[in-house]
């Protein structure tokens, strides 16, 4: 009599064990969806992340490369201002002398 009982129970749990795998194997796709949209995610986060990174790098060699030509422009300037000066105190040596020349005449 339980021999009976058990297979009629077993063979009622058979559709229901069937509609369970089924159900595990959709959790398991929409697990596996939900896995590779947030990898997507994290992926794209981190592109974005190096992206800016690899920006600000940019940005900040860009910064230095703008301070030395900066630093070189105005080692220019300071180096024109000095051969200006140079140039209007040998004029004013040069005028003076001839001045003193003409005094002397």
């Amino acid at each position: 009599k339980g021999k009976g009982k058990a297979s009629s129970s077993s063979h009622f749990l058979k559709p229901a064990a069937g509609t369970g795998s089924q159900l595990r194997m959709e959790k398991f796709m929409e697990e596996q969806a939900e896995k590779q949209q947030t990898k997507q995610e994290t992926l794209l986060k981190d592109l974005f992340v190096t992206m800016l990174e690899m920006k600000k790098e940019e940005d900040a060699k860009a910064h230095e490369r703008k301070k030395e030509e900066d630093a070189k422009a105005h080692e220019r300037q300071m180096e024109l201002m000095r051969m200006q000066q140079q140039f209007m105190a040998a004029l004013f040596a040069n005028n003076s002398q001839q001045q003193q020349q003409q005094q002397q005449h």
